[in-house]
C-alpha cells in the first residue's frame, strides 16, 4: 500500500494557506488544528466515493461462539463493511480447478454473523473504516488515554512514528494499547490537499473563491484517482464512479 503521512499532508495545506510549517513549532493550536476535522472529513468522502483497491483487506479473522465477526477486534484494523467471507483464503494460488465460494453471512449492528455454530477462523475480505485525525500530541504517560482516543506523533516523540495520526486499540491483557495507524492512500493526496485548501478558505470567509477551487482544481484530482483506481483489470464494475460537482 502506498501511503503519506499525514503531516505531508498537512503541510502542503499549510504551503497553500500561506504559512511556514517548518516555522510552526506546535501544531496543536489555532488556526492549525482545525485543519485535522478538514483532513479527516475528505478523506472519509474519498473512501464513500469507491472501491479503493488498495483499501480493501483479506485476512483471517475469528467468529465468536454465535458466529459473530466483530467490525472492532483488539489490535486488528477497524472494519467498514464486510464483502465476502471465505472458509479460505480466496487470494492465495488454488490447488483445485474450483475458487472457494463465499459463506453466507449478515451484518449487524457490531459486526458479521456467519452461519457457522462455533467458533471458527474465516479469510474476511473487507473494507477499511475511515481513518480519524487529530494534532493531539501524544505524551508517554501510563493511564493518559482511553480506547478510541487518537493522537499525533510528532518528531520529538519517536522518528520512526513521526508524522502520522495513531488511534488507541486495547490489547487482550486489558491494559497496554495497539496503536492503529491511520493512513492515507498516496493516490488521495492532491485531493486531500485542495479540498481541504478551500475547506481553509471557506472557514475564513472566502466563500466565492472556496467553490472555485472546489470545483476547479479539487473535484478533478479525485475524479482522476477515481479513475485511476477503476482503470485496473480485475476491479469490479462497482468501483467505476464519476464524481457529480
Amino acid at each position: 500500500m502506498q501511503t503519506v503521512t499525514f503531516r505531508e499532508v498537512f503541510d502542503d495545506i499549510l504551503n497553500m494557506a500561506g504559512f511556514e510549517p517548518a516555522t510552526i513549532t506546535n501544531i496543536d493550536q489555532k488556526p492549525y488544528n482545525i485543519l485535522a476535522s478538514f483532513i479527516e472529513h475528505r478523506t472519509r468522502e474519498a473512501i464513500d466515493l469507491t472501491r479503493w483497491r488498495e483499501w480493501m483487506v483479506c485476512e483471517q479473522r475469528t467468529a465468536d461462539a454465535n458466529g459473530l465477526i466483530s467490525y472492532a477486534q483488539n489490535g486488528k484494523n477497524r472494519i467498514a463493511w464486510v464483502e465476502g467471507v471465505y472458509a479460505n483464503d480466496p487470494t492465495a494460488a488454488q490447488t483445485s480447478a474450483v475458487m472457494p465460494g463465499p459463506k453466507p453471512f449478515i451484518a449487524v449492528d457490531d459486526g458479521v454473523r456467519v452461519y457457522q455454530g462455533e467458533s471458527s477462523t474465516f479469510w474476511v475480505l473487507y473494507k477499511r473504516a475511515a481513518p480519524r485525525f487529530t494534532t493531539r500530541y501524544y505524551q508517554e504517560a501510563p493511564n493518559t488515554y482511553q480506547v478510541g482516543d487518537v493522537v499525533y506523533w510528532p518528531n520529538t516523540a519517536n522518528t520512526q512514528l513521526a508524522g502520522n495520526c495513531y488511534e488507541a486499540r486495547l490489547q487482550a491483557n486489558g491494559s497496554d494499547f495497539f496503536w492503529d495507524a491511520q493512513l492515507l492512500l498516496r493516490c488521495w493526496k492532491p485531493w486531500l490537499v485542495n479540498a481541504c485548501f478551500s475547506d481553509w478558505l471557506m472557514f475564513n470567509g472566502q466563500r466565492e473563491r472556496a467553490i472555485q477551487h472546489r470545483t476547479d482544481m479539487a473535484y478533478p484530482e479525485l475524479n482522476r484517482a477515481a479513475a485511476q483506481n477503476s482503470n485496473v483489470q480485475g476491479t469490479p464494475a462497482m468501483a467505476r464512479v464519476v464524481v457529480v460537482t
